[in-house]
């Protein structure tokens, strides 16, 4: 099952889109509750919180804080994103890791133990976030080893549950959505993309040991669908589990089109 939460139309209006790229949700009271980036696809990009009804239209869209393309996730019942805002010269060299609490619209900036400075290239920037026990965790990578850091939500301070390593094996394989816990399988599970070149994101499934200490990785899902995947939000609902996930013929940066789909996702 899939249905399309927005889209893109070419005829962007100086550049900018219409009502935003990666627009991912969650159930929220009557209706959805999510984020999307919007703007042009540039370092002045901000984040909007979105509000849809049971039909998936949307109803208010409020720009909250700059950033690119947010995961949107459930914190102990409290609706969150994920997002990071490029700083430095050029936009690419120092990042900024947020949340945003959707309720509430409150920005907390995240602080990484023992890393002064957060180049993408040593935290890269598709993190994982998981709830374990009432706390959050992110993991930064899944593969070729999980690394994990622990995250107070109220300060944004985020420690190591990992060994930290300032040489950090980022991969091909890479982050997307939230992780959540299946009682059946007695695994955390989500969905992330392989990154085989810009024009190029296949979306895989992974799962997470219950210690989190051991991962597995799947194969990729559309292996004959050409274009940017970007699974980005991972909820269960009456039963069931579904994903938001953003499409793009080319990268995000050179599209002039693009939508986020929901699609139900079974696990086998």
């Amino acid at each position: 099952m899939t249905h399309k939460l927005t889209y893109c139309p070419s005829n962007r209006v100086n550049g900018v889109f219409d009502v935003g790229l990666f627009s991912s949700i969650l159930p929220y009271k009557d209706g959805y509750i999510g984020a999307c980036r919007s703007g042009s696809t540039s370092l002045d990009d901000m984040v909007d919180v979105l509000y849809f009804d049971e039909d998936f239209r949307l109803l208010k869209q409020n720009s909250v804080t700059g950033g690119e393309d947010p995961r949107c996730f459930y914190y102990n019942d409290t609706p969150y994103a994920l997002t990071w805002k490029p700083q430095g010269a050029g936009g690419s060299n120092n990042f900024i890791y947020k949340l945003i609490n959707l309720k509430t619209e409150e920005v907390t900036i995240l602080k990484i133990e023992g890393v002064a400075e957060t180049p993408v290239s040593r935290l890269g920037k598709n993190w994982i976030p998981l709830v374990k026990e009432n706390c959050l965790f992110l993991v930064v990578t899944v593969d070729p080893e999980l690394i994990v850091f622990k995250c107070d939500v109220s300060t944004g301070n985020c420690t190591w549950h990992t060994p930290y390593r300032e040489d950090l094996p980022i991969t091909i394989s890479r982050g997307g959505t939230c992780c959540l816990f299946d009682e059946e399988r007695g695994v955390y599970f989500g969905l992330g993309h392989r990154t085989y070149d810009c024009h190029n994101h296949q979306p895989y499934l992974y799962t997470i040991s219950e210690d989190l200490q051991n991962r597995t990785i799947g194969p990729d899902l559309l292996p004959s669908v050409k274009g940017v995947h970007d699974p980005l939000s991972l909820f269960k609902k009456d039963g069931k589990y579904f994903s938001s996930v953003a499409f793009f013929p080319i990268q995000a940066g050179d599209t002039m089109e693009g939508h986020s789909d929901l699609y139900e996702v079974n696990l086998i």
